[in-house]
């Protein structure tokens, strides 16, 4: 019983790393492809970007991609630990925050944060995964009470089948 709710949890963490995977993912596109926008309407037409009317017009066309990224922020919130998660979650609000202080147009600073989040992130995900690996805590200690009687009854056969030669 309990190696098989130690499996359902194994299971369960999967999933977690498997949506917190794609959630980082859409959350990192759409921050990219609203900072390369603007970017690039900063190059061509930047006179859009200083037209109260025109920008308006240029933001609401972008409305769905402003939010998925607040969807995917918050969920990515919701799905990590504050305390255990919180150098992620830290580098994720710095990216937020971009939108606050319209900085979203400054490309390079914000690939610079999406990588930061990137590498951020494979090492929470790595870290799960390895977990996810080796087993639950129940898992492993059952597995090597197992074999520790295993290897003691094993040497109490060998012990009476020697002495008994």
């Amino acid at each position: 019983m309990k190696i098989a709710k130690d499996q359902k949890t194994s299971e369960f963490r999967q999933n977690w790393i498997d949506r917190l995977r794609e959630d980082l993912a859409e959350f990192t596109s759409h921050v990219e492809f609203i900072s390369s926008r603007f970017e690039f309407m900063k190059k061509t037409n930047p006179k859009v970007l200083n037209d109260p009317v025109e920008s308006e017009k240029f933001v609401v066309s972008l409305s769905e991609n402003f939010h998925g990224v607040a969807k995917m922020y918050h969920q990515i919130q919701l799905r990590l630990n504050p305390i255990e998660h919180k150098e992620l979650i830290e580098n994720l609000h710095k990216i937020y925050r971009v939108f606050e202080k319209s900085k979203i147009h400054d490309f390079k600073l914000v690939t610079q944060l999406i990588d930061t989040v990137i590498s951020c992130s494979q090492t929470v995900l790595k870290k799960e995964w390895e977990m996810v690996k080796s087993g639950e805590l129940g898992y492993r200690i059952t597995k090597y009470a197992a074999l520790l009687i295993f290897v003691i009854i094993f040497l109490f056969a060998f012990l009476i089948f020697w002495r008994g030669n």
